[in-house]
């Protein structure tokens, strides 16, 4: 007997901020066998949290937590013991993570200081993305570093040029006026002695698309961010970075997206190094305090939007208006990476009813991917252009 598939709120080692539920799954070599009892434990720094004894039960999916409360930002163990009907017992143990148990944010939401246009319906009526920047000093010693982040929008985050992990699209789709999920990230390998930039790129997202209406929107439509960095050091201290009116802020060169209609795309306005520490920021604009409320945030409680697969086409064809026909063999939703190697000159390809993407020169040789947008597509079209230099 063996248990595997140690859960907690249905996902694996996740970050927390409620009294959470426990779920495993028993697997054995013998034949008609159920769980009898079982016996759950969780231990954190300040000892024992929680013994359930042992419960007479064949549950082993949403096990109600029913022990003392939890600290805030800090780590479990639980273990749990399960005997089957045949007398074997088996134990496993995992872990999770605790969030803003009492949603006692320090970071203060910041919007962008630019004014958001009424974005219309279809490709290139919506808002410019927008780049999110501050720097920070840390110390020698880091032992653990987290970052709980989210936005009005749709954002990724990183540090000193690198992404945070593979997310994309956070904070993704909820009904906003009563659920914002925040996220969770470890950073501690991102962090580096001295000076540190976290930076954000934040787009229009589900919270601000025209073309996609589910709900009466009663919130303000802004690009804002928030933010709060916890640094602890091997001496025990702890630092905290936070999203503030320090905040600087620029228009990136996504400058137009929509989840549905596309995504445009400006070369000639990429900084290069605008997430990094060193950046000169002395061109962009400062952050400016949003007063959004927090009693709506909650920690992310599903799976995050990821790359799961690379695709590669299987067939080209030449349509009778002689557009070049790729076929990826099969349905899926994702993004076109495409390797693009363009002169400084005005150049635009399309795709019929879903997107065109602008190149405004100088984009050198490499792969280049949406960053504000995804398709349900099979097949996609391209047009060659070629253009005088302007």
């Amino acid at each position: 007997m063996e248990l595997s598939r140690l859960k907690v709120n249905n996902q694996y080692c996740p970050c927390v901020d409620e009294m959470p539920y426990f779920s495993w799954g028993i697997t054995s070599k013998k034949q008609n066998v159920m769980q009898k009892s079982y016996h759950i434990t969780v231990t954190g720094a300040e000892g024992l949290v929680w013994d359930s004894g042992v419960v007479e039960s064949d549950a082993s999916v949403f096990v109600e937590y029913k022990g003392k409360p939890f600290q805030s930002f800090s780590d479990y163990l639980w273990t749990v013991t399960a005997t089957d009907n045949t007398g074997d017992t088996a134990t496993a143990t995992s872990s999770f993570e605790t969030g803003f148990m009492k949603r006692e944010w320090s970071a203060q939401w910041v919007r962008s200081p630019f004014a958001m246009k009424k974005a219309r319906k279809g490709n290139g009526g919506q808002n410019p993305a927008e780049y999110f920047r501050k720097e920070f000093v840390v110390r020698q010693g880091v032992k653990r570093a987290r970052v709980y982040a989210t936005c009005h929008g749709a954002y990724q985050l990183s540090i000193n040029g690198n992404r945070a992990d593979d997310r994309e699209l956070a904070p993704e789709f909820t009904l906003y006026e009563k659920y914002l999920c925040y996220q969770v990230y470890n950073v501690t390998s991102l962090l580096q002695e001295g000076h540190n930039a976290i930076g954000m790129l934040v787009g229009d997202g589900w919270y601000d698309s025209k073309n996609f209406k589910s709900r009466d929107r009663k919130f303000k439509m802004e690009h804002a961010v928030l933010f709060e960095t916890r640094i602890e050091y091997e001496d025990g201290t702890f630092e905290t970075v936070l999203s503030d009116d320090k905040l600087k802020v620029a228009e990136s060169p996504v400058r137009s997206s929509d989840l549905f209609a596309g995504e445009l795309y400006d070369a000639q306005m990429e900084q290069e190094g605008w997430n990094c520490a060193g950046f000169d920021d002395g061109g962009w604009q400062n952050g400016i305090l949003s007063g959004a409320y927090y009693d709506n945030l909650v920690v992310q409680y599903g799976e995050p939007v990821r790359p799961v697969k690379e695709v590669e086409a299987v067939g080209m064809e030449v349509s009778p208006k002689g557009e070049t026909i790729i076929d990826f063999g099969q349905n899926l939703a994702g993004v076109l990476r495409v390797k693009v190697d363009l002169p400084a000159v005005r150049q635009n390809a399309s795709i019929p009813l879903f997107t065109v993407h602008r190149f405004l020169g100088g984009i050198p040789a490499g792969l280049w991917s949406m960053r504000q947008h995804f398709w349900g597509i099979r097949k996609t079209s391209c047009i060659t252009v070629t253009l005088h230099q302007e």
